[in-house]
């Protein structure tokens, strides 16, 4: 079971009570076992919260033949996954690792004249926006645009003149990619990128 930060006023502005979003929570970490043992233990939710979810956008209930509502037939919406992205902080330790995943798109170290020059530059500074960005878009949305801008620096012969970490972090410069990753296909061993439109 993992530990979690609930942003109350992104679920009051989305008009949705706790247990709706907690719905959203458990299908969005695929976590199971918690809304199962919320059930067994606390109380029963009532269908007609699941039913609202879907009315209003949400969830998708597959299949959906009688009352009854079985975990497998639940997927979030995209404006579900928003609302989780948004509302939602996780503490679990994936966040530490999944940052160095994201540290490791961007290269480290650039040219600069005959020696080289810094980019991971305030580390802790780094993390922080990280986890800012994640209330926004995801961490491979994040990795893929880093890659994208890496390699596009790559191309222009421009490398040596790439922001340092907390700088593209800080100024959300994954926006200016971010549309473009939607067609891409990054392959996350070597840092290659494939347009599908392309092929």
């Amino acid at each position: 079971m993992n530990s979690l930060l609930i942003n109350v006023d992104k679920i009051i502005e989305e008009g949705i009570g706790l247990e709706a979003y907690f719905i959203i929570h458990c299908i969005y970490t695929n976590d199971k076992d918690l809304l199962f043992n919320y059930v067994n233990k606390c109380k029963k939710i009532n269908t007609n919260v699941f039913l609202q979810l879907e009315s209003d956008g949400y969830i998708l209930i597959k299949d959906r033949k009688s009352d009854n509502i079985y975990y497998e037939l639940l997927s979030l919406t995209d404006r579900g996954n928003q609302v989780a992205l948004y509302a939602l902080k996780s503490l679990s330790p994936k966040s530490e690792s999944n940052f160095d995943e994201f540290r490791q798109c961007y290269p480290n170290r650039v040219k600069k004249g005959a020696g080289t020059r810094p980019l991971h530059t305030d580390l802790k500074r780094c993390k922080s926006l990280y986890d800012k960005l994640l209330m926004e878009t995801t961490h491979s949305i994040l990795c893929k645009c880093a890659k994208l801008c890496h390699n596009e620096a790559i191309r222009s012969n421009s490398e040596e003149y790439m922001q340092n970490l907390p700088t593209w972090l800080h100024q959300r410069n994954y926006m200016i990619y971010a549309d473009e990753c939607e067609n891409l296909n990054i392959d996350e061993s070597n840092s290659q990128i494939t347009n599908l439109d392309a092929i």
